[in-house]
């Protein structure tokens, strides 16, 4: 089905209560050493660990590439016919400096890219032949550009949380870490990436807030949001190996808060 993880049915069974984890390649778990070190897999382990007398199954719904247009395509399309009881939302990343999304803000089409992929993994083009002209497509912005990303951001998720009302899911929405969030204490080698990639991650960096001030709006019709840029505050050990993809030990740490951010909602039902 294009989930990472062991197989899963498409009938859920009776006193399962099942949690989907959307996101991007930092959600499928690019460079995580097994299945069971992604956040999915962790997530899994907590729950497993927690000993509630019922069935949770934590599936992988991280597609690379993917971002907010994509992922609301592929929850309404197809996850909702997989009857989530949760869906988590790891998000940000993509939405705030990939460059074709860039692009496609700029250009004020918010319609999903003209490639309907929703399974991992696989390969766009725009990837493999690279942008030469990055840094000059991020420094030579609209006025309005900053306005036009964040509504396309929130207007999508508050369109999932809508609908996970009609289809009796939940969902939860964060905002993810990437390098030079929060108050981590970087270590040599991620204070060379700064150095290597310094306006792209400026770039990130000033969309990723910019979700966050979308929280009160988007907390009217979600179960729940999070900030999560502040989860390795005070780590000094490496986390990131570029941007925003992290080692098994960044993934526990998200998964961790992960974990105590949905217990709650899951014990409601």
């Amino acid at each position: 089905d294009g989930f990472r993880g062991p197989e899963i049915s498409k009938e859920k069974l009776d006193g399962t209560y099942r949690i989907f984890l959307i996101g991007g390649s930092t959600t499928f778990g690019f460079g995580a050493t097994s299945d069971e070190t992604t956040i999915s897999g962790f997530l899994q382990k907590f729950f497993n660990d927690s000993d509630l007398n019922v069935n949770i199954e934590v599936i992988n719904a991280g597609i690379e590439a993917g971002y907010s247009s994509s992922e609301v395509y592929y929850i309404k399309n197809i996850l909702v016919e997989y009857t989530p009881d949760l869906i988590i939302a790891y998000d940000g990343w993509n939405d705030s400096s990939d460059v074709a999304v860039v692009e496609r803000v700029q250009s004020s089409d918010f319609d999903i890219r003209q490639i309907l992929f929703y399974k991992t993994p696989f390969f766009i083009y725009e990837r493999i032949i690279g942008y030469p002209d990055r840094e000059e497509i991020y420094s030579n912005q609209p006025q309005d550009f900053a306005t036009k990303r964040a509504d396309m951001w929130k207007n999508n998720w508050i369109e999932m949380c809508k609908l996970g009302k009609e289809n009796n899911f939940k969902t939860i929405v964060t905002v993810q870490p990437i390098l030079n969030t929060g108050n981590k204490i970087l270590s040599p080698f991620e204070l060379s990436l700064l150095e290597i990639q310094p306006v792209e991650i400026n770039f990130g960096l000033r969309g990723l807030n910019e979700f966050v001030q979308t929280f009160d709006e988007l907390n009217q019709e979600c179960a729940a949001t999070e900030d999560l840029r502040n989860t390795f505050d005070g780590i000094s050990e490496p986390v990131y190996w570029d941007v925003g993809h992290m080692s098994d030990s960044g993934n526990e740490l998200v998964a961790k808060r992960l974990y105590d951010l949905a217990l709650p909602i899951v014990l409601e039902k």
